[in-house]
């Protein structure tokens, strides 16, 4: 389909990206995530702490958390959530063990969003596998594409990888 009159077309939406970060760094902002800048010292230790899949605990109505592979996530219900606390129950209505899989691949995915990317060190401390076994034709294909960078630490998407963010990502998802 033909995008709506309301929408920018994808032109005009890369010249908005494109000019936001002009914007930006002249005024002393760098980027570090796809869609964030901050001012040196600044970054959003939330967002880090996300994108490189530390634990996290959410405390509150519908709140997420993330511990040793397992995410949870709380009751969206007010009178649920209300009741199971006052009962001494968990609040918790949703568990997943995320599989070896899973994990690799929202390391990838979730790591790929920062412009530090991922780092071999990283991958193989958060799944116990190195990634150019996993990954290499991926690594391969993207590298010769110029969408991704790869060095001897890591990797990290170029700035055309990320114009084409979910096109890379997806290509880590595995079988």
């Amino acid at each position: 389909g033909e995008t709506p009159r309301w929408l920018p077309t994808e032109e005009t939406e890369r010249e908005m990206i494109d000019w936001t970060g002009r914007f930006l760094r002249e005024r002393g902002y760098a980027q570090y995530e796809i869609s964030n800048y901050s001012r040196p010292g600044y970054v959003c230790r939330h967002n880090e702490g996300y994108w490189l899949r530390k634990d996290y605990i959410g405390f509150g109505l519908g709140a997420s958390s993330l511990l040793s592979d397992v995410r949870m996530r709380n009751t969206v219900s007010l009178s649920q959530y209300c009741s199971r606390i006052e009962c001494g129950e968990s609040a918790c209505e949703q568990q997943q063990r995320l599989t070896e899989k899973e994990v690799m691949e929202e390391v990838m995915f979730l790591g790929l969003r920062r412009c530090a990317g991922v780092s071999f060190r990283q991958f193989r401390a958060q799944t116990g596998r190195e990634m150019r076994q996993v990954y290499e034709p991926v690594l391969s294909k993207l590298s010769g594409q110029g969408l991704l960078n790869v060095t001897d630490e890591g990797v990290s998407l170029t700035a055309r990888g990320f114009d084409l963010a979910n096109f890379c990502m997806a290509q880590f998802l595995l079988e």
